[in-house]
């Protein structure tokens, strides 16, 4: 048998030891990334104020539609698509 140097020795013991513990795994990085987040305090304002900011603007544009209604052409009100908020009469945007 050989006798093998300090750092030898170390080398294998620790190609051993790495060889039987797991290897990172998504679901762990993923686990450590959601308590990250939702461990701030500014996580839950940013979505609060974002979803607050997207119910305001949305109920401003429909505001303005219903307020526009009455002075919409027959052939803008029988064309009207509220998704898009245009009508068949309307011109397409260059």
């Amino acid at each position: 048998m050989t006798a093998q140097t300090p750092d030898a020795a170390q080398a294998a013991s620790v190609r051993r030891n790495s060889a039987s513990e797991p290897g990172v795994r998504f679901r762990d990085l993923f686990a450590a990334e959601w308590i990250k987040l939702w461990s701030l305090r500014s996580t839950r304002y940013v979505l609060g104020l974002g979803t607050l900011l997207f119910v305001a603007i949305a109920a401003q544009k429909s505001l303005g539609t219903y307020q526009d209604w009455p002075s919409f052409r027959p052939a803008e009100k029988a064309h009207f698509d509220p998704m898009t908020e245009r009508s068949a009469a309307s011109p397409r945007p260059c």
